[in-house]
């Protein structure tokens, strides 16, 4: 009887939750790993993958369970739903890559804010063999300072599997389901296993103010900068926000702002390389500060300011 309790509820879900599925991105090029469980049961299909907006990352989750059916077919776990934030620790995205069949939505839980979701367990019960199957049941996360967390509501039955990791400087960024279809008669087990995704941590850059001045030198005084550092270590844009860093102009300019920065008056000689794979940072004359840039490739090796 109980799937015949749960049809409207399911339908209701299944919408407001495929229009959310829908507004997901459906690819991210920072991927970093990807992870499923070993210990879940076969059945089903895989869902499409449901990604997080570029720059954000899973901060928290909730679960859809069905509860203990007693005599009842029992399926436990059968939707999951990921909170997206932002880096400045706002929830911008709820992604859900299977709204599932049956149970109800319970209470979330969530990282501190400015964590992420780096590991997770699943919690699976083993094939039954004859008896009632119901996949998985329950999954918890690991965020990136130190707190475990887990949602209300998890099914009961089933083994955690160990913490499953993604690489160094990486979020969980994104999701599939595999999950059983309505078997009619038979044994329903909906959910069966998840695959999580991780991207790549983008460098946050701290706004920095305008530095003291600095007396100004002899106009004979010259120095060297070699490899000069923006915030958190990151190489500093051969030009400055907005300047395009292919005209030779632009990179006087960026060069002779470096320098400005620093006491002096104008740069009278500088290099530069392409190629960063941490990305820059520029200053942006709006803010009077450093801002970042994943895309900007080109920045300076050394600087001479006079």
């Amino acid at each position: 009887m109980k799937k015949n309790v749960w049809i409207l509820s399911s339908l209701v879900i299944s919408v407001a939750t495929s229009t959310l599925t829908a507004s997901a991105d459906n690819f991210r090029n920072d991927i970093t790993g990807v992870k499923n469980a070993p210990n879940a049961t076969p059945w089903g299909g895989w869902s499409n993958a449901v990604y997080c907006p570029r720059g954000t990352y899973v901060g928290g989750y909730s679960m859809r369970v069905e509860g203990n059916q007693g005599g009842g077919d029992d399926t436990a776990l059968n939707a999951v739903a990921l909170y997206c934030y932002d880096r400045g620790g706002n929830m911008v995205q709820r992604i859900v890559p299977h709204p599932g069949n049956w149970g109800t939505w319970g209470e979330g839980a969530n990282c501190a804010k400015g964590s992420y979701a780096k590991a997770f367990k699943l919690k699976v019960e083993p094939q039954q063999g004859g008896g009632d199957d119901t996949g998985a049941n329950s999954v918890v996360f690991s965020c990136s300072n130190g707190a475990v967390i887990e949602a209300s509501n998890g099914g009961q039955w089933g083994n955690w599997t160990n913490w499953l990791t993604g690489p160094p400087n990486s979020a969980i960024c994104g999701v599939r389901a595999k999950v059983e279809p309505p078997q009619g008669s038979g044994d329903d087990t909906a959910l069966n296993d998840l695959e999580f995704t991780w991207c790549q941590l983008e460098v946050v850059v701290q706004p920095t103010t305008r530095p003291t001045p600095q007396p100004t030198p002899s106009p004979s005084s010259t120095r060297l900068f070699e490899n000069p550092r923006g915030a958190n270590g990151v190489p500093i844009d051969v030009t400055r926000k907005g300047a395009n860093g292919l005209d030779p102009n632009a990179r006087q300019m960026g060069a002779n702002t470096f320098c400005q920065l620093n006491g002096y008056k104008n740069a009278v000689n500088f290099q530069f390389a392409s190629g960063s794979n941490t990305g820059t940072v520029q200053f942006d004359t709006s803010t009077g500060g450093w801002t970042y840039c994943a895309s900007c490739g080109m920045y300076l090796t050394t600087v001479t300011c006079q």
